[in-house]
């Protein structure tokens, strides 16, 4: 995560949190933080690094495990139109599937 134009500019809710710094001074969004996991992602010691999610703030690095099945509803052989979507994806698909992380869940673990 880091402060760009899109985290402070575009989303004005994420400023404040944006430009925090530890009371070290070091700046946990700085996109620089970004460069050491891209070379070692381009590097050779990654060849064998694929398909992984990352995420990265000031001193931390995540790994996801994304595209992993969580719920599934069928529609009994017939293609969903978007009326039988409203009224299924709420009820049936997402149900019981922990929320996403927000910027303020995120920012916590690194502040």
């Amino acid at each position: 995560m880091a402060r760009t134009r899109l985290t402070v500019d575009a989303t004005p809710r994420t400023a404040g949190i944006m430009l925090k710094k530890y009371s070290t001074g070091f700046d946990v969004f700085d996109p620089a933080h970004f460069a050491p996991l891209i070379v070692y992602l381009a590097s050779d010691e990654a060849r064998r690094v694929n398909g992984e999610v990352f995420r990265t703030a000031g001193d931390k690095v995540w790994v996801y495990r994304g595209w992993h099945s969580l719920n599934r509803i069928d529609n009994d052989g017939t293609p969903f139109t978007p009326k039988q979507l409203a009224e299924r994806v709420k009820s049936e698909l997402l149900k019981g599937i922990p929320p996403k992380e927000g910027i303020q869940g995120v920012a916590s673990e690194v502040l």
